[in-house]
This record gives C-alpha cells, sequence and structure tokens, in this order.
C-alpha cells in the first residue's frame, strides 16, 4: 500500500467478459465478508432481498415510507424517494445525546448493465445491521449503511443509477440522518458506485463533511463507460452510460460547486490494477479537485477479487482514522 500526501481492446473479449463478471460478484462477496463475515447466517430470522424488486423497481409514497422501520422519506426538485437505513445502533431518544461520530456508507452497484450481479439474493436487512455492528469500534460511533435507490429495500430503479435524481435523494437523506442522530458532522465511505455518490453529494453543496472516503469510485460516468465498452469490444456510445441511459451526472463538471471547508479530507482510495473503473479516471478526478483549491490525499490498496476493484476493507480503515482524529 503506498500514500501520497498531494500531488486497445482486449483481443479476447469473451474471456473479460467472464472474468468481468467473476470479478463483480467476487467483489461483492469479499466486501460482504469485510462487514459481516458471511452474507448469509443461518438462523436469520428476515427474509432476502427480492431480486425482482432490484431489477424491476418499487415505488412507494410517504405513508407506506412511514411504516417502514428506519427509512427516510426525502422530497426534493427531481422528486421524492423512500431510502433504507441499517444502523449500528438505534436512533437516540429525545433525552439521550447523539453519537460522538456518525460513519454512513454508500455501498456499490447490485446490477451489471441491467443484470443483477453479486450475492443480492442471500442478502437480508438482519444482515446489514450485523455488518454495520461489527465496523462500529465503538460504543461512541454509529454506522449507518444507507441503501442507495432501488437497492436494499428503498424505492427507486436501479437501473437509473447516476442519473442526477438518485444523487439528489441521497444528499437529502444525508441531511435527515445528520439531524436523526444530532450529530455536527459525518464521516462518509464509498465503494464503487457509492463513491460516485460521495463525488455527486459534494458537487451538490454538502457542508458539515468531516470526511469523505471514496473507493474505487466513478466521477467521469461516460469516460468509464467507453473504457468498459472498448474492452469488451463493444460499439461505442459516447455520452451513454453502460446502463444505457444518456444523461448520467458527471462529478467532474461540477467541481467549482463544491464548498471549500480546509477541515475536511477528501480521501481517494483505489487499486492501480482496478480493471472495472480505471485508476487513471479516480486519479483525473483528485487532479481537478486540487486544482480547484481543495486538498485531496490518494491510497493506494489492494483491490480485492479478479478485478482489484473491492476497496471497502481499506475504506473501512481510513474512516475510522477520520473518527478517531481529534
Amino acid at each position: 500500500m503506498r500514500h501520497h500526501g498531494s500531488g486497445s481492446r482486449n483481443g479476447d473479449a469473451l474471456s473479460f467478459l467472464g472474468l468481468l463478471r467473476a470479478s463483480l460478484i467476487t467483489s461483492f462477496v469479499l466486501l460482504c465478508s469485510t462487514i459481516d463475515g458471511v452474507a448469509q447466517q443461518l438462523g436469520d430470522p428476515s427474509p432476502p432481498f427480492s431480486i425482482r424488486d432490484l431489477v424491476e423497481g418499487t415505488q412507494a409514497n410517504q405513508g407506506q415510507c412511514a411504516e417502514r422501520e428506519g427509512s427516510i422519506w426525502v422530497v426534493h426538485k427531481l422528486g421524492t424517494e423512500c431510502l433504507a437505513t441499517y444502523s449500528s445502533h438505534p436512533v437516540p431518544k429525545q433525552d439521550q445525546s447523539g453519537p460522538g461520530a456518525l460513519v454512513i456508507f454508500l455501498h456499490g452497484d447490485h446490477l451489471s448493465g441491467k443484470k443483477p450481479i453479486g450475492n443480492y439474493e442471500t442478502i437480508t436487512p438482519e444482515t446489514l445491521v450485523r455488518g454495520m455492528r461489527r465496523q462500529s469500534f465503538k460504543p461512541s460511533v454509529t454506522y449507518v449503511l444507507l441503501a442507495r435507490p432501488g437497492v436494499y429495500g428503498s424505492s427507486g430503479d436501479h437501473k437509473q443509477r447516476r442519473r442526477a435524481k438518485e444523487f439528489h435523494s441521497i444528499a437529502a437523506a444525508i441531511e435527515v440522518l445528520r439531524e436523526r442522530y444530532r450529530v455536527s458532522k459525518v464521516v462518509l465511505v464509498g465503494q464503487s458506485g457509492g463513491s460516485a455518490a460521495i463525488g455527486a453529494v459534494l458537487t451538490l453543496g454538502a457542508t458539515n463533511i468531516a470526511c469523505a472516503v471514496m473507493g474505487a469510485g466513478v466521477y467521469a460516468v461516460n469516460a468509464r463507460a467507453e473504457f468498459r465498452r472498448q474492452l469488451l469490444g463493444q460499439r461505442s456510445r459516447p455520452g451513454c452510460d453502460v446502463t444505457g441511459y444518456c444523461d448520467a451526472y458527471e462529478s467532474v463538471n461540477h467541481i467549482d460547486a463544491i464548498v471549500r471547508d480546509p477541515s475536511r479530507r477528501l480521501i481517494v482510495v483505489g487499486d492501480p490494477k482496478d480493471q472495472n473503473t480505471p485508476f487513471a479516471l479516480q486519479l483525473d478526478w483528485v487532479e481537478r479537485l486540487r486544482k480547484a483549491g481543495h486538498t485531496v490525499e490518494v491510497i493506494e490498496a489492494e483491490g480485492r477479487g479478479p478485478d482489484h476493484h473491492s476497496v471497502a476493507w481499506k475504506s473501512f480503515q481510513v474512516a475510522r482514522t477520520c473518527v478517531s482524529a481529534p
């Protein structure tokens, strides 16, 4: 692992496709192992999440959202959403003080294009809760997994990930969580598509972020999509994401909107051998941030899985240093 303070088509497309699908599956299995030991536990009373809901999407109104424990109803200029959360500690009561720190984790994608990947059909709500409890290394630190739209019980359509509505919904939910747990600042941790969300949230003007740890993130969506198509020997579609949508929110184009905060830590974690999200594109994000006057740390870590993409294990370690800092 190295820490920096500042400063052709693949000829065998079919083989690469097999590697890519296998590596995506392996990456999420490794992530679940990181946060919970194993994805499926014997005796877990809660049923696994629905593959059908993941693929087809779901809707919820405010009344339905209020009935779902831990869920957050958000309203913003692009619509509404009901986002699920899974926490290491209960929400403090009115006569209790909030935690010393709140760490919000944003997970990666569970679809490749429009096809399910990973071990989604084995993951349950209780799995996610236990995972966050395992990360919480002291009682004063609360970990919350914020489920992205269309995933883990959140309403929405995961096929429309990386479009503007997803990021507006997540930004609004982060503010609700800050108020719900009564903390002044939060730490954000992401993996892949979750890191893309963190980058976008910053460009939407988020404040009071003590630390943003972005692991293996996508900040130039269409450039990454072209990289994937080239490796797979597919037809070029400039300006379009692998989801098929051609209006992705490109965080690299909105850096000027990021609020200056000298006390905030921005940290990019990645593996130079990442075959899913090019490390070069992650470094381009870093350099753009630095040119805009933001201080950014880069940490190289071993990405797990055949594609060297899953760096969540390291991102969680880094988040602990953010929480432990005075």
